[in-house]
């Protein structure tokens, strides 16, 4: 799991949900 990278970017969390878990490189593009 990649709950650090999640934690990281909460932000991004909430924009996308559930698939960032399952997608790494897209939790920096939505961060941004």
């Amino acid at each position: 799991m990649k709950m650090s990278q999640i934690t990281q970017m909460g932000s991004a969390n909430h924009i996308d949900g559930a698939p960032i878990t399952q997608a790494e490189p897209t939790i920096t593009q939505t961060g941004g």
